[in-house]
C-alpha cells in the first residue's frame, strides 16, 4: 500500500524523528513552577460579656403607701475575661397586673431614670456607651416600687387586698455594641 519495504522504513524513521523532536521541543519549553506555603491568619470574634449580679427578686407583699426595693448590678466581665468592645445598655421593666396605684421607677444610684404610674406599664431605658472597653465596670440599678396611698380610692384598694391582687414586674436588660 505504501509502495514497498523502503516507503515503511522511511515512514518508521520519520516518525521516529518527529518523536523525538517533539520531547525535546517539550523539554526546552518547560518552565520553573513553585508553590508558596500559605499564607495564613485567624479572625476571631472579640470577647462581649453582660452579666447580672441578680437572677430573680424576692417576693414582697405591700399594702398602699408601702414601698420596698429591688437592687440589682450590671457587669461586663465574668473573672478575668473583659468586653472588647463599647456597649450600650438597653433596659426595660415591664410592669404587669391587679394592683392600681403603683409607682415603678428605675433608679441608677440616687438618680431616677424613669418611672411608670399603671398597673400594666412599662420603662424602657437606653445608657449610651454604658460600658467602655477592655475596662471592667459595674453598673448599680434599682427598682423602686411604691403603693401610692390616694391614687386610687380606698374602695379600689380594699378591693385589691380582698382579691389578693398581684403586680408581676420583670427586668430585662440587653447589651447592645456601641457603634460610635
Amino acid at each position: 500500500c505504501f509502495g514497498g519495504k523502503k516507503m515503511k522504513k522511511t515512514l518508521f524513521v520519520l516518525v521516529l524523528v518527529l518523536t523525538i523532536v517533539s520531547s525535546l521541543v517539550a523539554g526546552t519549553l518547560a518552565t520553573y513552577t513553585k508553590t508558596l506555603d500559605p499564607i495564613e491568619g485567624e479572625v476571631t470574634a472579640k470577647q462581649f460579656y453582660i452579666g447580672a449580679t441578680e437572677t430573680a427578686f424576692a417576693d414582697v407583699k405591700l399594702a398602699p403607701s408601702e414601698e420596698t426595693s429591688w437592687d440589682f448590678s450590671v457587669i461586663n466581665y465574668q473573672g478575668d475575661t473583659l468586653t472588647e468592645v463599647d456597649m450600650d445598655l438597653n433596659i426595660v421593666v415591664t410592669v404587669g397586673g391587679d394592683i392600681d396605684g403603683l409607682n415603678v421607677a428605675l433608679y441608677e444610684g440616687d438618680t431616677q431614670l424613669a418611672e411608670t404610674d399603671v398597673k400594666n406599664g412599662t420603662i424602657n431605658v437606653n445608657i449610651d456607651k454604658a460600658f467602655n472597653k477592655n475596662v471592667k465596670e459595674q453598673r448599680d440599678f434599682s427598682v423602686k416600687v411604691l403603693w401610692k396611698n390616694g391614687q386610687v380610692t380606698d374602695a379600689i384598694d380594699t378591693a385589691n387586698a380582698d382579691a389578693f391582687a398581684k403586680a408581676n414586674i420583670a427586668v430585662t436588660v440587653t447589651g447592645i455594641q456601641d457603634l460610635g
